[in-house]
């Protein structure tokens, strides 16, 4: 079943060979645009309602847990969460009213936010209530944590005027100080992992960790604009970008940073965020004018890694600014082999086949006397049993297709034993099966196809 315009389809459990997904999304205004792979149009969708009151809120942080799960943060405290890949937003109660400045969660439940007035906020239930702290401000006009990072659920790190760094091994329920110098901004930090990483401060500073944030090293950029965003790729490669055309990398762990050597960065370019899905692809978003003066929007992107950029004019609402960019790497594996033999002790099966299982179900569905031996997966929104087996005996057509949902279950069978296959529903739902088709082919009893076998048509008849 093709995905409907604008939806990046879910990714299935597993395919015929290992396949690299790639999505990236960018909100603005009110929106978010996202592409379902790195030669997609990039789409747009309203958060909520698209006449809705909250869609002049500008969204200044996003985070994705994979291709499904993600959220927007931004002005007058406004939170979003998707579950379908930024098809669809609810509304979510962040429990402020400041500007939400960055957004990050380790996992589906635990998250954080900051913003203006230094707020750093945690939740432990995937957004749905968040507790605020305000005692980590610099007590100055303006105070601000304008970036946070999780590597997992327990490290992680805060960035924000006064040249401000956080770092916590708790999840946030304590910080220590780790930078604080006047004078500095701190915009945006990005770590590799729990030692590598990256901060993109006010004019043109760069600061390099290898401790996990213990300690920094102040790197020469080489520009004095603000550089607003940030993003580690490994131990030795790493981005940051800001105004006035600043797209720097670097392959020496920081030791220098350099442009693109295409030139496809400009002066009239002022870049606030960067991101990449791997060593290969990412993006840098911006505005083409001095934020905050309004400005047509920019979308820049990159599939050597960085060498080279190209403008990316396959979007309709480059007329407004792009505050942030994130995207992500899923790999699909390549589904197990099976192969099916008759069950010792059971007479007139003829059919011994190998055959591909498109999901994992295999692997779930069991039963002390019954095993599934080979599960297809759902194929256009449908589930496939190509061979079914059990040690209590060989099911017949009419028993297979005898189905009925019963206590959270469906139940398939029984058989002249007694034995049932049940396959909780909930396991179903979790392979995205709503509506499961059950069909068993190319077995043989007694020499006599199924398909042709009028109990196995009887069988059928209504299914």
């Amino acid at each position: 079943r093709a995905a409907a315009p604008g939806v990046c389809a879910a990714p299935p459990p597993c395919a015929e060979e290992e396949t690299t997904l790639i999505r990236a999304w960018a909100p603005l205004v009110g929106r978010v645009q996202k592409a379902c792979d790195p030669n997609a149009y990039w789409t747009s969708d309203c958060t909520f309602s698209c006449t809705d009151e909250l869609t002049d809120r500008s969204y200044n942080g996003a985070h994705f847990n994979g291709t499904q799960l993600g959220w927007l943060a931004g002005s007058g405290g406004v939170l979003a969460k998707t579950v379908d890949g930024g098809h669809t937003w609810a509304q979510q109660t962040s429990g402020t009213n400041a500007t939400l400045l960055g957004v990050s969660f380790a996992g589906a439940s635990k998250g954080w936010l900051v913003g203006t007035e230094s707020r750093v906020g945690r939740t432990l239930d995937g957004g749905a209530t968040w507790t605020w702290r305000l005692d980590l401000t610099d007590n100055k006009a303006g105070a601000a944590f304008y970036g946070v990072h999780f590597h997992d659920a327990s490290l992680g790190w805060l960035v924000g005027s006064s040249g401000r760094t956080y770092r916590t091994t708790d999840g946030g329920a304590t910080w220590q100080v780790r930078t604080w110098e006047t004078g500095w901004t701190h915009y945006s930090v990005h770590f590799a992992n729990d030692k590598v990483g990256i901060i993109a401060g006010s004019a043109g500073r760069i600061l390099w960790s290898t401790t996990g944030g213990h300690t920094w090293v102040q790197q020469k950029s080489n520009v004095t604009g603000d550089l607003r965003g940030a993003h580690c790729v490994n131990g030795t490669h790493g981005f940051v970008v800001g105004y006035y055309g600043a797209l720097l990398r670097t392959t020496d762990a920081g030791v220098t940073w350099s442009p693109p050597s295409d030139g496809s960065a400009s002066k009239s370019m002022f870049f606030l965020g960067v991101t990449f899905a791997d060593g290969l692809f990412g993006w840098a978003v911006g505005q083409e004018a001095l934020p905050p003066a309004g400005g047509p929007g920019l979308l820049l992107s990159t599939q050597d890694g960085g060498a080279t950029w190209t403008a990316d004019r396959r979007t309709g609402l480059l007329q407004q600014r792009l505050n942030a960019v994130v995207a992500v790497k899923h790999v699909v594996p390549p589904c197990p082999q099976t192969t099916t033999q008759a069950p010792v002790g059971v007479t007139g099966v003829t059919t011994t086949r190998t055959t591909t299982t498109r999901n994992m179900l295999a692997n779930k569905v069991k039963d002390a006397e019954y095993e599934v031996l080979a599960l297809a997966s759902m194929l256009n929104g449908s589930m496939e049993v190509v061979t079914m087996t059990t040690t209590a005996g060989v099911m017949s057509a009419a028993q297979v297709f005898r189905s009925a949902a019963t206590d959270g279950q469906i139940e398939i069978g029984p058989l002249a034993s007694g034995v049932s296959v049940k396959i909780p529903i909930d396991v179903l739902e979790e392979f995205g099966v709503e509506d499961a088709v059950i069909v068993v082919t190319e077995f043989k009893v007694g020499g006599a196809d199924w398909d042709t076998d009028p109990a196995a048509q009887a069988g059928m008849e209504g299914r």
